[in-house]
């Protein structure tokens, strides 16, 4: 639903055209109306770390804190009409964003530790996390182009415009809003249970090029296991990972659903038969790279 893209419903074709934060496009009446609102934010390039104060140092690797970005919390969309859906929609346009996901600190929150021989997992009960999308990006991994938004309608002006594209999207505009158009991060901040798992330095590949491969790999095993082992749905837990600060990584592990179901709680304790469990699904059957009988699903 980003601003820009494309929505099939109902037999329509709808491009997004606006986002409504508070303040951009919506009037908050209420509390309950209170969807969203622009927040600054702040992130460390080295670690995971993400919060709205901005420290001069990051507190988990002391690297030296120098993005911020605005951050539209987001309530709904509008779209418009497109054009006809035709057979050319049988192949999907493929568009990479530059989406990142981070649990906010929080250093006064209690933490369950469970510790095992090699390492220890933390619990942490209704923790915030906060999902981003940067914008699209010329390729996977590269820095997205954010997203340009009238900070007072919400209206979205297509990244790229020059000359009298430009100049026609403007007048437009100035139709009917006096705005200005900035840039902004989209983001979504929600509570959920979260696992911290630390994959430390040691248990990594000493090429640093296929670290984030293997972790990623590694926290997909372990949301697989989890289905296994709870007998759970693919998608009731996820999972994002982070470079920790200290040359390692941490996997961190969160339940979907609103309110949470106790999965993570009740996997802490037992580690092993839920790494047996991820073993299994990995192992169990032989393919080149990774499929649907053990990393992926539909």
């Amino acid at each position: 639903f980003a601003p820009g893209n494309l929505v099939y419903a109902n037999g329509h074709k709808l491009k997004n055209i606006r986002a409504f934060f508070a303040g951009g496009g919506r009037r908050v009446t209420s509390s309950a109306d209170a969807g969203g609102q622009v927040e600054q934010y702040c992130f460390c390039n080295e670690c995971g770390f993400a919060s709205r104060e901005v420290p001069n140092n990051c507190p988990r690797c002391q690297t030296p804190i120098t993005r911020t970005a605005n951050v539209a919390m987001l309530a709904s969309f509008e779209a418009e009409e497109n054009t006809q859906i035709t057979s050319a929609e049988d192949s999907r346009q493929r568009v990479i964003f530059d989406r990142a996901e981070y649990v906010l600190d929080e250093l006064a929150q209690h933490a369950s530790t469970y510790t095992y021989d090699l390492l220890s997992l933390e619990y942490r009960e209704r923790s915030k996390l906060l999902a981003t999308n940067w914008g699209r990006s010329s390729r996977r991994g590269a820095a997205g182009e954010q997203f340009l938004l009238c900070q007072s309608c919400g209206r979205h002006q297509p990244a790229g415009l020059t000359g009298d594209k430009l100049t026609k999207w403007n007048d437009e505009h100035a139709r009917w809003c006096n705005g200005a158009v900035s840039a902004f991060v989209l983001g979504y901040e929600f509570a959920a249970d979260v696992l911290a798992v630390p994959v430390p330095r040691a248990y990594l590949p000493p090429d640093s090029a296929a670290e984030e491969s293997f972790v990623r790999t590694l926290g997909k095993a372990l949301v697989v296991g989890a289905q296994e082992r709870l007998e759970i749905e693919p998608d009731e837990i996820a999972f994002m990972a982070h470079k920790d600060g200290a040359s390692g990584w941490t996997i961190s592990l969160y339940e979907t659903s609103p309110g949470g179901a106790g999965y993570l709680r009740e996997l802490a304790p037992q580690l092993g038969p839920w790494a047996e469990a991820a073993f299994r699904r990995l192992f169990g059957h032989e393919c080149e790279r990774a499929c649907y009988l053990c990393l992926k699903s539909y």
